[in-house]
Formats: structure tokens, sequence, C-alpha cells
């Protein structure tokens, strides 16, 4: 396996900036060969961030605007959840098929 050296990003000798590229297949492949993790790192993050949502949900608060950054985020991590069950349904259907 021959490695190549990492390219700059500049030309000349001033802030030499080199990228060395993440393999994203593997990243993806951690990211589904672990699922208890994501799924615990999601409900966590989502119980936070509902948490965080009732920030400010007086009448006439004026930090009422971290509440809805709370819930809207909150919203975010569920349907982050249901896309990620959904790929891993879609991987191991795909997975018994092949198999």
């Amino acid at each position: 396996m021959v490695r190549h050296a990492p390219s700059s990003l500049t030309i000349g000798r001033y802030l030499p900036i080199t990228f060395v590229g993440i393999d994203k297949g593997a990243v993806m492949a951690r990211i589904f060969s672990r699922p208890k993790r994501v799924y615990v790192a999601l409900v966590v993050l989502m119980v936070g961030l509902f948490a965080l949502s009732g920030v400010g949900q007086t009448d006439g608060s004026s930090v009422s605007w971290i509440g809805a950054i709370g819930w809207f985020g909150f919203l975010l991590t569920v349907l982050v959840t249901l896309i990620y069950t959904l790929a891993l349904a879609i991987r191991a259907a795909v997975g018994r098929r092949t198999a």
C-alpha cells in the first residue's frame, strides 16, 4: 500500500495548510456498527434539548429564544433518530437479501 504525502493547500511557504482526506465510508461503517451508542447519544441529546426548551416560556420573557433553540433541536434529533432507524432497517434488509 503506497501512502502519498498530504498535499498543501497553499502556494509558497506561508501558512502551509495540509489536507488529509477523511474516509467517509469508514466513518459511516463505524456509525452503523454501533447502533446502541448512537441511540444512547441521541436520547441523551433529546432529553437535554427537551429540558432546554422549557427555558423562557413564561409570558413576556426575554430569553424565550433559548427555549426555541431547544425545541427545534429536540425536533431535529427526533428526525435524525427516525432517519437513522430507517437507514438501519434498509441496511438490514439489503444485507439479508445479498447474504
